[in-house]
């Protein structure tokens, strides 16, 4: 069944979705990519190119800086919802969407919280998929009609589970552990020696943290870490 997608987040941006916009398509060689890299091509206002692997995917997006990169959430070796993790440090600018074969609340919930705009079905029609393509690099959130309830139900029962601000469930694994080491006082360089990654990465954690806070600095970021440990009692780095 195709999956008549929604946007979320405003009216579409008229000027970006009449200008040309650059995707990367995360997806194994087959004849289904083919077909849709062929199809999404003769669209004048695309630009696509098409990856294989994770690895492949993170370095593409890293040099090449595309509006969107599209990724199948089986994408090898790694999987879409970790490679979308790697990219919110490696690309930061980029708009991912994730889609996969039936999605459903909580693959759409895990998919944000890793740090997607987006979730569509892989048998959404073409035409659909360029137009949400077009307004996610617009700055919209792409979500099929079918998932709305599913994806506010699944956020309402994450926060009656979270041990603080519903804010805290859209961090990735990796965001919660920097966060800890923010609020514990610890400096970039201590957090990246920590965590064996680089300053710079550390640097786009922090600043990916603040966004998905709307938070203007460490320190509020910090007392929302607190907050959640005062609800939710000693349980680690928002376990």
């Amino acid at each position: 069944m195709n999956a008549r997608p929604i946007v979320v987040g405003g009216p579409p941006n008229p000027a970006a979705e009449g200008a040309s916009v650059s995707v990367i398509l995360g997806e194994p060689a087959s004849t289904f990519r083919t077909s849709v890299v062929a199809d999404l091509a003769r669209r004048a206002e695309l630009g696509v190119v098409a990856v294989g692997t994770s690895t492949g995917l993170v370095q593409a997006c890293a040099s090449r800086r595309p509006d969107v990169a599209l990724v199948a959430l089986d994408l090898p070796p790694d999987g879409g919802l970790s490679t979308v993790e790697r990219l919110a440090a490696a690309a930061p600018d980029v708009r991912v969407v994730v889609w996969m074969e039936i999605p459903d609340g909580a693959d759409a919930v895990a998919a944000i919280r890793a740090g997607a705009r987006g979730v569509l079905a892989r048998d959404i029609g073409r035409d659909a998929l360029a137009r949400a393509i077009v307004r996610v690099a617009a700055g919209e959130v792409a979500l099929p009609r079918c998932l709305e309830r599913a994806v506010v139900d699944e956020l309402q029962g994450l926060e009656r589970r979270s041990p603080g601000p519903m804010a805290l469930t859209l961090l990735s694994a990796r965001q919660r552990e920097v966060l800890a080491l923010v609020a514990d006082g610890r400096q970039n360089r201590d957090i990246a020696a920590a965590l064996g990654i680089s300053e710079f990465t550390v640097k786009r954690h922090v600043h990916n943290i603040l966004g998905k806070f709307d938070v203007p600095s460490r320190a509020a970021a910090a007392r929302l870490h607190g907050s959640a440990h005062a609800v939710g009692g000693d349980r680690g780095p928002l376990a």
